[in-house]
């Protein structure tokens, strides 16, 4: 068992509190855009919490994903050129 998996199992409040870290992430970063791939190095989660994590998220509303990207459902969104300037 991996150590955050462990760490997760071990403690009853795990996932909550993880997943309200994930959440505040998300809203103290505005337009904030992950893989899950940087999610798991952001928050230093394994592969499969980290996925269920997201989906869960993503089931309540709370991040959208598309194309293997999740942003906060209420981030502005920015497209064209602009957006990878902008900030």
């Amino acid at each position: 068992m991996s150590n955050s998996l462990r760490s997760i199992a071990q403690d009853p409040t795990g996932v909550e509190s993880t997943l309200q870290r994930m959440q505040r992430d998300f809203l103290e970063m505005p337009g904030l855009c992950l893989t899950s791939r940087q999610a798991q190095r952001l928050w230093g989660l394994d592969a499969l919490i980290c996925d269920a994590l997201l989906r869960a998220l993503v089931d309540v509303r709370f991040l959208v994903e598309a194309d293997g990207i999740y942003i906060c459902d209420g981030a502005p969104r920015m497209q064209g050129p602009r957006a990878a300037t902008a900030r």
